[in-house]
Formats: C-alpha cells, sequence, structure tokens
C-alpha cells in the first residue's frame, strides 16, 4: 500500500513540477497512510481540478478533501441552531431534555448566557438573529476556553510585561 501511495505522491509532484526527497516522500506517505488509496486518488484529483490550486499540497490539504475540519465557528453555528431549536421543542419547563438534546457545548453556552429559563424567556421571532449571533459568540468562547482546561475560570486583565516580570 505505502508504495501506492509514494507512486501516487510522485505523480503529483511531476504534476506540480515539484521534486521531493526521500525523506520528504516518507512523510507525505506516513501522513496520507490514514486515507484509504481510493479516497487519495479521489482528493489528489479535486485538489488538481481546483484553479486555485497551483502549487504541490501538503497530506493535510489532501486529507481535508476527504475529512473536513471543523472549527470554533462550524460548531458555534451548529450549538446556535440547537439551542433555539430545543427553546421551541422542550420550551423553559424541560431543561433536562433540552440538555440531553442540545449537549454539552450548547449546555455550557447556555449556562454562560444567564440559564435555560432565560434564554427561554428571551428569545423571540423579533429577537432571534441577534440572539443566534451572541449565542455563536458566546459558544466560540466555550469551546476555546474548554480547549484551554479554563473553562471554570473568569477573564482577568491583561497584565503588562513589567508587572508579569514582578511577579515572576
Amino acid at each position: 500500500m505505502k508504495s501506492k501511495i509514494a507512486q501516487q505522491v510522485l505523480g503529483l509532484a511531476e504534476y506540480y513540477d515539484k521534486t521531493l526527497s526521500e525523506n520528504q516522500l516518507s512523510m507525505f506517505v506516513e501522513d496520507l497512510s490514514e486515507l484509504d488509496f481510493e479516497q487519495l486518488q479521489f482528493a489528489i484529483r479535486k485538489y488538481r481540478q481546483d484553479p486555485l490550486n497551483v502549487f504541490f499540497p501538503l497530506p493535510a490539504k489532501l486529507i481535508a478533501i476527504i475529512t473536513p475540519v471543523l472549527n470554533e465557528k462550524d460548531e458555534a453555528q451548529e450549538v446556535a441552531n440547537l439551542i433555539i431549536t430545543a427553546v421551541s421543542k422542550y420550551g423553559y419547563t424541560n431543561p433536562e431534555q433540552a440538555r440531553k438534546f442540545m449537549g454539552d457545548l450548547a449546555w455550557e453556552t447556555v449556562i454562560k448566557m444567564s440559564g435555560w429559563k432565560h434564554i427561554c424567556e428571551t428569545l423571540t421571532i423579533e429577537n432571534e438573529g441577534i440572539i443566534r449571533a451572541q449565542i455563536r459568540g458566546m459558544a466560540e468562547v466555550v469551546s476555546k476556553k474548554a480547549k484551554r482546561g479554563e473553562l471554570d475560570q473568569t477573564p482577568q486583565l491583561p497584565q503588562s510585561n513589567e508587572v508579569r516580570k514582578l511577579i515572576a
């Protein structure tokens, strides 16, 4: 299988007039081995067919064609949709069902936005766009803080370099 991947990578390198060292080829093959051969061929074809792609790709670009990476903005959009759906589906009298429906990121976002009852009472047809944007913003912050292990920490004022030197 590795030799087939190597042949595909070398063919792609030739297509983009790129010379690869043995070490580079070995790393490319290692990175791309998470794709099966048909997926790799598909990703290479899709990459070549995009007129914006004029340079030889890194393996991550080809992998992303098959398995796109979700970021905080994508998650935040989904959280906003889940929360707004849950408000109409469960209402403020059924927070436990809403929590199960939405998942942890959405529920933590609800908590940071003054709680389930508050969101249910505040959300209207007229302000849905504004509330949706606020939810997306908060969900991004909650996601990033959770990934950093800082979910339960309150924001602090930044310190100047002089203060940091004195503290350290």
